[in-house]
């Protein structure tokens, strides 16, 4: 809380939040790309030391880095054993985490011109008063700071990987202690880099509280007079998300008195514990096969920047996606098979991108069947996939059909791929003028993703054995996730928190 006696006045969110675009489906993709393109860069960074297990070049390789500003955490994991490396590298990303969770907005400012820096004034406002602040700042100063320090905790992540991918024997209990330590940052630091966690709450408000239907009622037909309505950034369309992931929102954004702080608290108390939950998984499931590796995988993860700002800060649902894919895949790996894919048919209904690893996982359990017993183990398999949906939707069915227009919808509402943006370029310069739109884009990607799906479990059918080792299911997952983003017309950063999680949960040994 702030402290009494404060001279700073805390505005409501409706009085300092300006109007927004209300057009169905509009979007801002030149904002989306403006805050997203570091991250994204950095989340390729994440997957590519992950991905390059094998790589021990030694220490001295870490010299450009220190060159450009990290001396001295370099020299500390030189001069030091992996103890003191690790908790060196977490008290500096915790003081770090610390400094931005108390950092606020200037209580005078209510207005900008920018649509990304409208929402971040809205949702800093809005955790004012949840912790004490000693800085304020312009929103512009705020929200450079915040890059600056999230960038800086890429630094500190990424050089502590690097100094121990060769001696990866870490303590597993540190490793906690810092998901612990940093989650909890996260959940009291702002959403102030994305404001997805805000339509979280009021679709889940539109049918807890006002006994509407997500999928058929949008925020501006069925809440518009709701306290979290100023704060939401697409107004007129009913929700994209699957009915999994609905019902969830429902659970969390019950209750009339609730106020809009308490509501997205709930959502990122949840993420909070999804990240925990990942990150046990993936010490689980790289323990299996590599002990000494699996304190790094799980420093891997739930150390990331990525995670603790698109998990815990952002209270993106890719959290809770990851935790029903990795528990899907460990249960078929125990020979599980319809804990599996019951966890995997959850996940594609939180969000449906996860879909294509219904196949890609279940295959080796599949290929290992033999005979007659492979055809009941598909029907078994199918059956649960379609009662799970069925349950799922059922709630929402009663508008028929139109239920699923709303994720049908998804295709049309932007695009910010520069690989889809250029290839429309290429395609009007080629044709003198034609334009692709966001349709043909997205059915362009799904055709090439589905060749490569085709012929990657082509592949890996012929190739497969009668191993129960869930690498194999880990990394085709990990490179499903990834290929199908590269590929979509609109990315953001936090889609990449589910092929960061499989990847980690995929590493070995680099010896």
């Amino acid at each position: 809380m702030v402290p009494s006696g404060s001279p700073c006045t805390v505005p409501t969110t409706a009085a300092i939040l300006p109007e927004r675009i209300r057009s169905e489906g509009a979007v801002d993709n030149s904002a989306d790309a403006a805050f997203s393109a570091q991250e994204t860069g950095a989340a390729f960074m994440g997957w590519m030391l992950i991905s390059s297990r094998k790589n021990r070049a030694d220490a001295s390789r870490v010299a450009p880095v220190a060159a450009a500003g990290i001396g001295p955490i370099v020299r500390l994991a030189r001069g030091a054993g992996q103890q003191r490396a690790l908790v060196g590298s977490l008290a500096i990303m915790v003081v770090v985490a610390g400094l931005v969770a108390t950092l606020t907005i200037e209580a005078t400012v209510a207005q900008s011109s920018h649509p990304k820096l409208k929402e971040a004034i809205a949702s800093v406002v809005l955790f004012r008063p949840l912790v004490p602040h000693v800085v304020q700042l312009n929103p512009w100063h705020y929200v450079t700071l915040v890059w600056l320090a999230l960038l800086f905790q890429w630094v500190v992540y990424l050089s502590l990987l690097w100094r121990l991918r060769a001696r990866m024997s870490m303590n597993p209990r540190l490793v906690a202690i810092g998901a612990v330590v940093l989650g909890l940052f996260a959940v009291v630091t702002p959403p102030a880099l994305s404001s997805d966690v805000f339509m979280y709450a009021i679709f889940g408000r539109i049918g807890a509280v006002y006994d509407l239907n997500p999928y058929l009622h949008s925020a501006n037909a069925a809440a518009s007079t709701d306290a979290m309505f100023p704060l939401a950034a697409w107004p007129n369309i009913p929700t994209p998300y699957g009915p999994i992931w609905t019902l969830v929102s429902q659970a969390l954004a019950m209750g009339h008195g609730s106020t809009p702080l308490d509501t997205v608290l709930r959502f990122k108390l949840l993420a909070f514990t999804a990240v925990l939950v990942d990150g046990f998984l993936i010490y689980v499931l790289v323990r299996r096969r590599s002990p000494e590796s699996a304190p790094w995988a799980y420093a891997a993860f739930a150390w990331n920047p990525l995670v603790l700002a698109e998990g815990g800060a952002a209270a993106h649902n890719d959290a809770l996606i990851l935790c029903l894919v990795l528990t899907g895949i460990l249960a078929l790996g125990r020979s599980w098979g319809r804990a599996g894919v019951a966890g995997l048919t959850l996940a594609a209904l939180v969000k449906y991108t996860t879909l294509p690893l219904l196949v890609v996982a279940t295959l080796p359990a599949i290929k290992r069947t033999p005979g007659r017993r492979r055809l009941w183990m598909l029907l078994q398999f199918g059956l649960i996939v379609l009662l799970i949906a069925w349950a799922s939707f059922l709630p929402f069915l009663t508008g028929g059909g139109n239920v699923l227009l709303s994720a049908a919808a998804e295709p049309g509402r932007g695009v910010n791929n520069p690989l889809s943006i250029g290839l429309k370029g290429a395609v009007s310069l080629a044709t003198g003028g034609v334009q692709l739109s966001a349709r043909s884009l997205a059915a362009i990607a799904l055709l090439v993703f589905g060749g490569w799906l085709v012929r990657s479990t082509w592949e890996r059918w012929r190739a497969a054995d009668d191993s129960t080792d869930d690498e194999d299911t880990l990394a085709a997952s990990a490179s499903a996730c990834l290929l199908f983003l590269v590929l979509w017309p609109r990315i953001h950063t936090w889609y990449f928190l589910i092929p960061l999680g499989l990847a980690a949960a995929a590493c070995q040994s680099p010896g």
